[in-house]
């Protein structure tokens, strides 16, 4: 196991929440550490990819955030990654309001939007809401959602997993094995390597840790 990884995972998702609060944190040591690893994208990088940007945003570092978003928006375009490419267009619609293009910012907003209604994932709305109501509160046509104070679009309507995936994912989050899940399931363990097969492509992540925190940021496992 490499171990720096794992830190370095669960160190960006303390940052996240920090930028998903609206904090500004002082992470320049911990931006230039993760530097060579975001700028080679796969699923492996994706939590510490978000979170770079995320906090590269949040820094009003706009012309580095964009950089990398371009890069990865090759990566998801090129390995069909619908999920992950319609958070980068939200995050790109930050930095494009950050660098006063507000017409462009308004544009990829209302295109993740329309991305994000076609995917059930309102959930990804949430940890970037307080960045985006300045867009939103721009639109021509406010899109056709109920609109919490959190933005935080049909959460509960994410209909992407199958029932039993969603057992699967729920007996993942209470830490379960695999042979533990196939017990309380009455399964065979082969059908719960298949559900988990099925749950890392739908979700495109690659680990079960991945999996559990992308369900619960998307308010699946509600």
């Amino acid at each position: 196991m490499h171990w720096g990884a794992d830190l370095d995972d669960l160190q960006a998702m303390r940052l996240r929440l920090q930028f998903e609060a609206g904090r500004r944190v002082d992470v320049a040591g911990w931006l230039m550490r993760q530097r060579g690893r975001v700028q080679q994208p796969s699923l492996n990088e994706w939590d510490i990819a978000r979170t770079v940007m995320r906090l590269l945003l949040n820094a009003r570092r706009f012309g580095e955030a964009m950089s990398l978003i371009e890069v990865w928006e090759v990566f998801a375009r090129r390995n069909t990654l619908p999920l992950v490419l319609t958070e980068l267009r939200l995050m790109r619609a930050i930095g494009q309001w950050g660098r006063a293009r507000r017409n462009e910012a308004r544009a990829d907003l209302e295109a993740a939007l329309i991305e994000i209604e076609r995917l059930q994932a309102g959930g990804m709305l949430r940890g970037l809401s307080l960045h985006l109501k300045p867009i939103a509160a721009e639109l021509k046509e406010p899109p056709n959602y109920n609109l919490p104070e959190d933005m935080d679009f049909h959460a509960e309507s994410v209909s992407m997993l199958s029932e039993r995936e969603l057992e699967v994912l729920r007996a993942m989050r209470e830490g379960k094995s695999n042979k533990e899940i196939a017990i309380t399931l009455y399964v065979a363990p082969s059908t719960v390597k298949t559900h988990l097969k099925n749950i890392f492509t739908k979700l495109q992540v690659s680990n079960r840790t991945r999996a559990v925190t992308l369900a619960e940021e998307s308010g699946l496992l509600r």
